[in-house]
C-alpha cells in the first residue's frame, strides 16, 4: 500500500496539474449528481401532491411513504454545502507535500522548516479574489479576528510562526493537559480557481492531543467531507488507525 502511494505522489510531483484536474472532474460529477437528486426530490413532491389530491392512499399510508423531515433537510442541504477535502496523514510533512502538489505551489513549508515533533495548527484554505490570512477559533468557517477582516499578506509560502502552536500566541491553546480544542486555526484565502465556492481544503492539526470525535465534529460541520489520508511512513501505528 505504501509503495503504491509513494509512486503516485512521485508521478504527480512532475505534473501536479493531473492531480488537480482529477479532483476537478470529481467535483463536477458530484455537482451533477446533486442537481439530479434535487430534480428527483422535485418530481417526488409532485407525485406526493397528485397522490394526496386524488385520495389514492389513506392518510396513514400516505404518511408512511413520505420522506422524513430529517431526510428532506439532508437532501436539500447536500447541494448547498461546500465540499471539504480533509487532508490527514501520519506526519505534517505528508499533508504539506500533498497540498503543495495539489495546488501546484509551495504554499505550506515542508521539512526541515517544520520538524516531526512540532505542534502544528489546523489550516483551512478557501478561494477568494484577494489573498489574506487570519487566526480563527478552531472549528469555525467565519472570520473571528478582532479587527473583523483578514489581514493581507505578501508571502507565497506560509511562515513557520503562523503554523506552530505556542502558548504565547494561542488563546486557551491548552485548556488542560490533554485538551487543545481551543487552539486557533489558520484560515487562508487566495485566488484558487479550482476551489471556487465548491471546495475547501482543510489540513488537520499535527501533534495535538485532541479528542477524535470532537475534532471530527469540528472539521465536518456545515460541509460535505472528503477524507484523504496520506501514508508517508513504513507502517501504520495504532494511533494512525484511530
Amino acid at each position: 500500500m505504501t509503495d503504491i502511494f509513494q509512486t503516485t505522489i512521485t508521478h504527480h510531483s512532475s505534473s501536479s496539474s493531473t492531480l488537480t484536474q482529477d479532483f476537478a472532474k470529481i467535483i463536477k460529477r458530484y455537482k451533477k449528481h446533486c442537481s439530479y437528486i434535487t430534480r428527483l426530490l422535485e418530481e417526488t413532491d409532485r407525485s406526493y401532491r397528485e397522490i394526496y389530491d386524488k385520495n389514492v392512499l389513506t392518510s396513514d399510508k400516505f404518511s408512511d411513504i413520505k420522506i422524513s423531515t430529517a431526510d428532506r433537510e439532508s437532501i436539500e442541504l447536500l447541494s448547498s454545502k461546500p465540499l471539504a477535502l480533509i487532508v490527514c496523514s501520519q506526519t505534517y510533512n505528508g499533508k504539506a507535500h500533498f497540498v503543495n502538489e495539489f495546488l501546484n505551489e509551495i504554499l505550506l513549508p515542508e521539512s526541515p522548516a517544520i520538524g516531526k515533533d512540532d505542534v502544528v495548527r489546523m489550516v483551512r484554505i478557501k478561494h477568494h479574489q484577494t489573498t489574506g490570512a487570519t487566526l480563527n477559533i478552531s472549528g469555525s468557517f467565519e472570520l473571528l479576528d478582532t479587527d473583523g477582516a483578514q489581514r493581507s499578506v505578501s508571502w507565497l509560502t506560509v511562515p513557520r510562526d503562523l503554523l506552530i502552536v505556542t502558548n504565547g500566541t494561542d488563546l486557551n491553546s491548552h485548556t488542560d493537559e490533554h485538551d487543545q480544542i481551543e487552539t486557533a486555526s489558520l484560515e487562508i484565502r487566495k485566488p484558487l480557481n479550482l476551489l471556487g465556492n465548491n471546495l475547501q481544503l482543510l489540513i488537520t492539526p499535527t501533534n495535538q492531543k485532541m479528542n477524535v470525535p470532537d475534532i471530527y465534529s469540528q472539521i465536518t460541520e456545515n460541509v460535505v467531507p472528503i477524507f484523504i489520508y496520506i501514508i508517508d511512513q513504513g507502517q501504520l501505528l495504532d494511533h494512525d488507525i484511530e
